[in-house]
């Protein structure tokens, strides 16, 4: 455990990278799932208002 800890505690920009990594991935998933909800809950009006006006939604 301790020379685990030792060999991260030496490279702080691997820590950085894994949290990156890890936070785009997770908000990736999160934004599927808000889509998903919304769609279910029919909480899509600004953005079926914005397709039709041709317009980029959020």
């Amino acid at each position: 455990m301790r020379e685990c800890r030792s060999f991260y505690e030496s490279r702080p920009g691997d820590i950085d990278d894994i949290l990156s990594s890890g936070t785009r991935r997770a908000y990736s998933i999160a934004q599927e799932t808000m889509q998903e909800a919304q769609a279910a809950m029919s909480m899509n009006y600004f953005r079926d208002m914005n397709d039709k006006k041709g317009v980029p939604g959020p």
